[in-house]
């Protein structure tokens, strides 16, 4: 039996539907949920030990980037981290990814979208001979950031992925 995946949530309340959070249940993950609030997810992920943390960029206390260097200063397992943003650019979404990001996501997107790339993203993490080959996932990044170039302007999903 495959390991179930353990998947904190940091969003402001009403943000991530009860739709949602049964959608990633129903698929296999622990969902764990924590108010928009770096130093309180900073506890959970010590006492968790997720193997997902989806988080948005500038959140109370500590923002993402504080998050994920506290995490690796501590020696902690690393989870895979999806942010979420409202805001971009270029050297912004260097910074996240280089501060050890594995996706970064603009808003408005979908969460069934997330939800799925949660999977994938775990998935890779835990079985790295999956199936799922690091190229497979630099093309399916490829094809994203293609998508992003072809909608990117109409305000649609802009995805962003770690190196590879």
């Amino acid at each position: 039996m495959e390991k179930q995946i353990k998947v904190i949530i940091c969003a402001d309340d009403g943000e991530w539907s009860r739709e949602n959070t049964d959608a990633l249940a129903s698929r296999g993950a622990q969902v764990m949920t924590v108010n928009r609030n770096g130093t309180a997810l900073l506890t959970k992920i010590r006492d968790e030990k997720p193997d997902v943390v989806v988080m948005d960029l500038f959140m109370a206390g500590v923002d993402a980037l504080g998050v994920m260097h506290a995490v690796k200063a501590e020696g902690l397992p690393k989870p895979v981290f999806i942010i979420t943003a409202a805001y971009s650019s270029n050297a912004l979404e260097r910074q996240v990814m280089e501060a050890g990001a594995d996706y970064y996501a603009i808003q408005p997107f979908s969460k069934t979208e997330i939800i799925d790339r949660i999977f994938t993203l775990a998935g890779a993490a835990q079985h790295p001979s999956n199936g799922t080959s690091r190229s497979d996932l630099r093309i399916q990044v490829t094809e994203i950031r293609s998508e992003e170039r072809r909608v990117g302007k109409e305000g649609r999903i802009r995805w962003s992925a770690g190196p590879l």
